[in-house]
């Protein structure tokens, strides 16, 4: 058996690719499967650290705006479909899986061209414009939230199965196990901060902002992820205040009392199994992740994402009850430590908002997945 999978340019759309690959080769340990990608997304690295095969072709992320970086960006669309082609043809799979980003559209679309079978998986509460129009090709497009259905009425086949996660998501350590992974408190109300692999400029300077004030929310200790391009910036800061570096697994992190400041966490599962609380941006991977470990969360959303769609992932989950959403443009550290401070103050409502974020988890999404994926090609 064989299986493409289409997605890149973001970790949004390469590790959904990996966990659905990772779920069908449970049912099928002997299927082929490569990924179709690009050579500056960052599949060039998540997929060959996760033991697939990666086929280059060319795409480039789609401006939206009229200029001669569009009609390059054209050019290579164009190119890229005519690589994808040439290769589905060769290598004719079975199925084929688009999980967005500007790569999956020439795939997707050679593939529906050879009669393929096309699965679309949607990670966001409002999918994107490429994706919209790439469900009317699909045979099956699998949602991450019920929200996002509407956007597909001429799509053949649509399920509502949850974002698929990685297995370190759906088997997480204990939280005493993850702290002392992390080396943290195991006794401290726990927060986590982050903005995504690349960091977030406007949580940094909040968070940054507050570094002072963390003795004194009491028994708390707070793990902030800058980013790697905000990690000099913000230890050059934090070492005026008298923070000392440290080392944080093979990385370093500025230690200040209880703030830990860290360019990135490679065992994400263990920071959110270690947290009682999550600030953080809200794309559908991210969110996702803190739902299947049910962690309450303070969500701040991109605003520059495409057609606002981080706004729509975070409401919906504020809707649930498993956050509260404060947005970019009104985000001020006076009322980030407002919301911890009240959160941490009243514990019962910290419960609540996690139970109601566990209850949107689907851990067996990929499962699921995998399980329409099958019952496709035997329809097939």
């Amino acid at each position: 058996m064989r299986i493409v999978f289409a997605g890149g340019g973001t970790g949004g759309h390469i590790i959904p690719a990996i966990a659905l690959a990772q779920a069908w080769q449970e049912r099928d340990p002997g299927a082929e499967i490569v990924f179709l990608g690009t050579a500056h997304g960052l599949e060039r690295t998540l997929v060959p650290q996760a033991g697939y095969r990666l086929k280059l072709i060319h795409a480039r992320p789609w401006r939206r705006r009229l200029d001669l970086e569009l009609f390059r960006t054209g050019g290579a669309a164009l190119y890229g479909f005519g690589q994808a082609l040439a290769f589905l043809r060769r290598w004719h799979p079975a199925l084929v899986v688009g999980t967005g980003g500007y790569v999956a559209g020439p795939v997707l679309l050679a593939a529906h061209l050879l009669g393929l079978p096309v699965v679309l998986q949607e990670q966001n509460a409002l999918p994107g414009r490429t994706t919209r129009l790439l469900g009317r090709w699909a045979d099956l497009v699998l949602l991450g939230y019920a929200e996002a259905r509407a956007y597909f009425p001429c799509a053949r086949h649509v399920v509502v199965t949850g974002n698929p996660v990685r297995r370190e998501f759906a088997r997480p350590p204990s939280r005493a196990e993850a702290r002392r992974r992390l080396g943290l408190d195991e006794d401290a109300f726990t927060i986590l901060a982050l903005g995504g692999s690349q960091g977030a400029r406007s949580i940094n300077e909040t968070m940054l902002a507050l570094a002072d004030r963390w003795p004194r929310l009491g028994k708390a200790q707070v793990l902030h992820q800058t980013g790697a391009p905000h990690f000099a910036g913000a230890a050059e800061r934090l070492l005026k205040l008298g923070a000392q570096e440290r080392p944080f697994g093979a990385g370093r992190q500025m230690a200040l009392g209880p703030l830990h400041v860290v360019p990135f966490i490679q065992d994400m599962a263990a920071a959110l199994a270690a947290s009682d609380l999550v600030v953080s941006r809200a794309g559908a991977l991210t969110l996702v992740e803190i739902t299947n470990l049910g962690v309450p969360a303070i969500l701040i959303p991109y605003p520059y994402a495409a057609d606002n769609h981080q706004e729509f992932n975070a409401r919906a989950i504020e809707k649930a009850g498993g956050a509260r959403v404060i947005l970019d443009r009104e985000l001020s550290a006076p009322q980030l430590w407002d919301e911890i401070r009240d959160l941490y103050e009243h514990p019962d409502t910290l419960r609540a908002m996690g139970a109601a974020s566990r209850a949107l988890a689907r851990p067996d999404a990929a499962a699921r997945a995998a399980e329409l994926m099958a019952g496709l090609l035997r329809r097939e």
